[in-house]
């Protein structure tokens, strides 16, 4: 008698962990079905690029950044001017120049202030999710000028 006990205590054990591990495996199958509650889940993903979009906003109160082996370049945009400060590493000289802009993205032309400069284009790459946004110059013969920056803020 206590050996059929024993049996039938051992087979509701047996019985017991074998409908605990059928449970887990079917919770954790459902938990990975691919459903509409995934979405939810975009919220804890990181984003990388968390920087309004130009293309929608505009350069409004965004700023730029550049470097190369002769200096800093910082472009502040404001809602219709933008200046251009260049502080160079070898004397620690700011230079300060400012201009109008109109942007129609991705190109921002930008008039000088001062007439003794001339217009300048810019074109801007924005958008990307693992990028900066970033900006680069060309004169009125299509020559490279300044550095390319990239958007800080």
């Amino acid at each position: 008698m206590k050996n059929q006990n024993k049996s039938t205590m051992i087979n509701r054990g047996y019985l017991l962990r074998m409908i605990l591990i059928l449970t887990m495996g079917g919770i954790l199958l459902i938990g990975c079905d691919k459903n509409d509650d995934e979405e939810l889940l975009d919220a804890s993903r990181p984003i990388f690029n968390m920087l309004f979009p130009i293309s929608e906003y505009g350069l409004n109160s965004t700023e730029w950044y550049g470097r190369n082996g002769s200096g800093n370049l910082v472009i502040t945009f404001e809602r219709t001017t933008c200046t251009f400060t260049v502080t160079d590493f070898v004397s620690d000289k700011k230079t300060t120049t400012a201009y109008a802009y109109e942007y129609n993205h991705p190109v921002v032309t930008l008039t000088p202030v001062n007439e003794n400069e001339s217009i300048v284009v810019g074109k801007t790459i924005s958008g990307r999710e693992l990028a900066d946004d970033e900006m680069s110059f060309v004169d009125e013969k299509d020559a490279p000028v300044w550095m390319r920056v990239f958007r800080k803020k």
